[in-house]
């Protein structure tokens, strides 16, 4: 496994974990917020394609207005953050 699909393992868990209180964020916003307060070094574009991922998966839906990509979770992505299943293409991370 390369560093890099390392990396979106965890931008994965760490936008899941931004969104468990059901808001709604942007693509930019959670670059930011990942950046900032999970101490991942990540790109908008990484947090595009594990947005883009996840809601393949089913975990969150997904908005796109202009530019940008709105998430907002789903109950399988609290599923997910809860413990209740597990996915070997996210990692979980500290909240």
């Amino acid at each position: 496994m390369s560093l890099a699909e390392i990396q979106l393992k965890y931008a994965r868990g760490a936008v899941l974990d931004l969104l468990r209180d059901g808001t709604k964020a942007n693509d930019l916003t959670l670059t930011t917020a990942v950046q900032t307060t999970k101490a991942l070094q990540v790109t908008r574009d990484q947090i595009r394609t594990s947005i883009d991922w996840l809601e393949r998966q089913g975990y969150i839906t997904v908005d796109r207005i202009s530019d940008f990509r709105v998430a907002q979770i789903r109950t399988a992505g609290i599923d997910y953050l809860e413990g209740r299943t597990s996915d070997d293409g996210i990692q979980r991370v500290l909240s």
